[in-house]
């Protein structure tokens, strides 16, 4: 996968995540149970970032 490809796939779940919240939120969701989800998914592919940036938990560095 492309670095490219990765950026435009991390964006778009991103977005949805956030569509999501609000979404949950107008359909009489708790905020903060709401806002718990967005953070999950929002922090799904920043983790995955961190990990391939780190070089995977297989590093010998």
């Amino acid at each position: 996968m492309s670095f490219r490809t990765f950026k435009v796939l991390k964006a778009t779940t991103q977005l949805v995540g956030m569509i999501g919240g609000v979404y949950a939120m107008k359909q009489g969701v708790d905020p903060w149970w709401a806002l718990a989800m967005m953070a999950f998914i929002w922090g799904g592919p920043e983790g995955i970032e961190i990990l391939l940036e780190s070089g995977g938990a297989n590093s010998t560095e």
